[in-house]
């Protein structure tokens, strides 16, 4: 089945949805681009994410069991739920982007579309002034 990036946003909004697509391809493709982000001194996704602390305990030791997101995502563990600006994860998921971009053969397939698709939602979030963090389902 895999585990798939949700985008949650606040306040909820019933004409917008943070669900994406390739939120399967961002999750798995997630311990790359920590190292790409490291390698770019941005922050990693990993450190948007943000769930419920009595849920999340359970799912990210899973997770990473798994093998689907990478073990930083553990020192980022949240104690409460954390809202992020849209402004903050627009500059990771860019210059993740801009680096997928100028390397393609260097990352998974689904990469790209997964990163521009992110892109796009956090702007849309923007936009309507929406605080933001990922969540893993």
């Amino acid at each position: 089945m895999g585990l798939s990036y949700f985008v949650m946003v606040r306040p909820k909004t019933p004409e917008f949805s943070g669900v994406l697509r390739y939120g399967k391809a961002l999750a798995s493709c997630e311990p790359l681009l920590a190292e790409v982000a490291q390698q770019l001194q941005a922050r990693p996704l990993g450190a948007f994410f943000s769930t419920d602390p009595g849920l999340a305990a359970l799912e990210l030791e899973q997770a990473v069991r798994e093998g689907g997101v990478s073990p930083d995502v553990l020192q980022h563990s949240p104690r409460a739920e954390d809202w992020f600006s849209p402004d903050e994860g627009l500059a990771t998921a860019r210059a993740l982007l801009a680096h997928v971009e100028a390397h393609p053969d260097s990352h998974p397939a689904g990469a790209r579309a997964a990163l521009g698709e992110l892109v796009n939602v956090l702007e849309e979030a923007e936009r309507r002034g929406l605080q933001w963090h990922l969540e893993l389902f």
